[in-house]
This record gives structure tokens, sequence and C-alpha cells, in this order.
């Protein structure tokens, strides 16, 4: 299991992650909920068109692989390993 040191990202890149983890945490919990990844997915315009479905099997899909500790919710490190496995699939 990696942990954050082991991901090569620049600091620009995760202060990009930062921006928008901290965006999406509507809550200001310090962890992302189903319905908090659900609004940053719809806020993409690459995913305007689609329907509420698709947005929750995206938003399922997304839980299955970055929630790792499986507590049902994202953190901030989750994403970022999440992030960067996408980037790298």
């Amino acid at each position: 299991q990696n942990t954050m040191s082991d991901i090569q990202l620049t600091k620009e890149h995760i202060e990009s992650l930062k921006q928008a983890f901290e965006k999406a945490d509507t809550d200001k919990n310090g962890v992302l909920s189903r319905d908090e990844l659900a609004h940053l997915i719809k806020a993409d315009p690459f995913f305007g068109d689609f329907s509420e479905r698709m947005i929750q099997r995206i938003v399922d899909k997304s839980f299955t692989k970055a929630d790792i500790n499986g507590d049902g919710s994202i953190s901030f490190e989750e994403f970022v390993k999440a992030q960067h496995l996408h980037r790298s699939e």
C-alpha cells in the first residue's frame, strides 16, 4: 500500500488537488462524502450531459477504488492516491 510520499506528483499538482478537494468538502470535515463527490463530478463540464444515474455509477466506482480504508468517505490522501491511479491506468 503506497503512502503519499510514495506517489510522485509535483507540488503544483498536489496543490491543485487540494484546492479541488477543499472546494468539494462543503461541510469542511476533511473527507468527501458520496454527495460531495457527486457535486464535484456534476460541476465538471465534461460530465454536464450525464444523467443522475450515470453520475451515481461514477460515484460508486470512485468509492470502490478510492475509499481504501472502507470508512464510507474519501480522505485527501485517498483522493490523491485515486487521482494518481487514474492517471496511470
